[in-house]
């Protein structure tokens, strides 16, 4: 029965850390041909104070690995919209 239980426990766990990543995803969702420049994802994060070192797509999205002051991180942008989305920092 306990086995059950946290086997059930962990499918719950799953499922929502997998629509957490969906969600995020399904927020760059936007046709190549409304996305903006990839210029304009540095612009913009240089005005955020970010040093950004280099910007790639990744699952529909801008990201961008980027410094702030120490603290290093992937940002992750909206292509058409260039909005955050998510940022992963590095530890």
């Amino acid at each position: 029965m306990k086995q059950i239980v946290l086997s059930g426990l962990l499918l719950v766990g799953l499922s929502i850390s997998t629509a957490a990543l969906a969600s995020d995803d399904a927020k760059c969702m936007a046709p190549e041909n409304e996305w903006q420049p990839k210029e304009a994802v540095t612009q913009k994060l240089e005005a955020e104070g970010w040093k950004v070192r280099k910007v790639k797509v990744e699952d529909g999205c801008y990201e961008a690995y980027a410094l702030k002051g120490e603290e290093r991180a992937e940002v992750f942008l909206n292509p058409k919209t260039l909005e955050v989305v998510r940022i992963k920092k590095d530890d």
